[in-house]
């Protein structure tokens, strides 16, 4: 009885982070991806012209390189407000399998005045100025922020302490996310909601571009956001879903 085998060409890479046409990405981000089935390696293709990038060959600029990792730092690092794509394609000895192009917009440069806030990157004992000192919660970036101040919040996720219940203290700041509301989410976890406002902040107050989910308080009003004594800010460009506030419950 003979046995024996066929291989195949791999199959496409999927899952790429940053996902693709996101925008807010920050300049310090890597790209990754999920390994294509069968694939021994991978061949990288990265740059500014989607194109070039989906016609590129191991001989145009646009080749990074060959490599065995799902991880990969583009050269030179990232600029400001630009568009780059990027394309993996999945190689064994058998043959490659060409990858889709995606794409990914990075933050634009931030002004003075500005507080930055990074879930994943962040530390509070940051003092905040730029990406590369970036606080971790939104808190402590509302904190660090004084009057007439922008506070810019990285894609991501947001929850647990410091990222809920969200108090301006009466500043008239402006948090903003950077990739709006499709890639920046407060998710209050069913305990309490994301933003108390209670100290008469004004429309000069703003909050924009953020998915709010999972607001609950009991005995209260307002399962996402609460506005009292006459405070009345600036909500724009945010989802609010899957909140609630119950009177006089047990």
């Amino acid at each position: 009885m003979w046995r024996f085998t066929t291989e195949a060409p791999p199959e496409k890479v999927a899952h790429p982070d940053p996902p693709d046409d996101m925008i807010g990405v920050l300049i310090t981000t890597d790209i990754s991806w999920a390994a294509g089935v069968r694939a021994d390696s991978y061949d990288v293709y990265f740059g500014t012209l989607a194109t070039a990038v989906a016609n590129a060959t191991h001989g145009s600029p646009e080749f990074i390189g060959n490599q065995t990792g799902l991880i990969s730092d583009p050269p030179g690092g990232l600029d400001y407000n630009t568009t780059y794509y990027w394309r993996i394609d999945s190689v064994n000895g058998v043959g490659d399998t060409q990858g889709d192009v995606w794409s990914f917009t990075t933050v634009a440069e931030s002004g003075p005045d500005t507080i930055h806030v990074d879930g994943t990157g962040g530390n509070d004992s940051n003092d905040g100025a730029s990406w590369e000192q970036a606080v971790r919660t939104i808190q402590q970036g509302i904190d660090l922020a004084a009057e007439g101040w922008t506070v810019l919040v990285a894609n991501g996720t947001y929850n647990g302490e410091g990222n809920k219940t969200l108090d301006f203290r009466g500043k008239a700041i402006n948090l903003k996310s950077v990739g709006g509301v499709r890639n920046c989410t407060i998710d209050c976890e069913h305990d309490g909601r994301a933003f108390f406002f209670h100290s008469g902040e004004t429309q000069s107050a703003m909050v924009e571009g953020f998915s709010i989910q999972n607001g609950r308080v009991i005995d209260a009003n307002g399962g996402g956001i609460r506005c009292e004594f006459s405070s009345s800010p600036t909500i724009s460009s945010c989802e609010i879903r899957y909140c609630q506030a119950s009177r006089n419950a047990p």
